[in-house]
């Protein structure tokens, strides 16, 4: 950089370097701290007032129907993390990961999604009752698994940063958004490993993070 004078360039000015260093970008992984799956049968009433907290994490519809008699029932879970350390920082890449168990049936038109709770839950009383509502914004849709030998990855960026940056962490609510089945037979449902029921400690649910302050 040359610096003007007199109203002429200094001829011994030397170059100046300006250079911009990115923030650290750090990583976290998280494991749930507790996960339940919630369940509505049309074949039995009490299921949806039941709790599961030890079970594998459940996504998906499942209709059964024949000349007198037509079923339904509805799977759904929930997982909560606690992102201990990441208040206040900018979340670069936020991404869940889930272990497929058993593989849907009949996958058909399922249309897997994840969002935020909005309220608060207690895993020892979970029902697909009395589960709270949930926000709209960052909710994610994602593919039914065709695979077990890979983990389903999901992009929920939004929803943790929102969650780092003040509003109420409730976890994340799975479910399959599409119920349109009627006067269909068909298994749409996926098992995925969860925090208490899984085929090894390695295929626990997580939750990826990259992040800076």
């Amino acid at each position: 950089m040359r610096i003007l004078s007199n109203g002429s360039f200094s001829p011994w000015s030397r170059p100046v370097k300006v250079s911009y260093a990115p923030p650290s970008i750090r990583t976290a992984y998280f494991l749930p701290a507790y996960d339940n799956a919630m369940m509505k049968s049309s074949a039995d009433a009490t299921v949806e007032t039941n709790t599961y907290q030890v079970a594998e994490l459940g996504i998906g519809n499942q209709f059964f129907g024949g000349p007198y008699l037509y079923d339904y029932t509805l799977i759904q879970s929930a997982a909560i993390f606690n992102l201990t350390g990441l208040s206040g920082k900018k979340i670069k890449k936020a991404e869940l990961v889930l272990y497929p168990r058993v593989l849907a049936v009949e996958p058909g038109s399922a249309d897997y999604t994840v969002a935020a709770f909005a309220g608060a839950w207690s895993p020892s009383s979970l029902t697909f009752n009395n589960q709270p509502n949930y926000f709209l914004e960052g909710q994610a849709h994602f593919a039914v698994p065709v695979t077990s030998v890979l983990p389903t990855v999901i992009d929920v960026t939004t929803i943790v940063q929102n969650w780092v940056s003040g509003t109420p962490n409730n976890g994340f609510l799975f479910w399959d958004n599409n119920i349109d089945g009627y006067g269909t037979n068909s298994n749409r449902t996926t098992y995925f490993n969860s925090m208490d029921w899984y085929s090894s400690a390695d295929k626990r649910p997580g939750l990826s993070v990259e992040y800076s302050d």
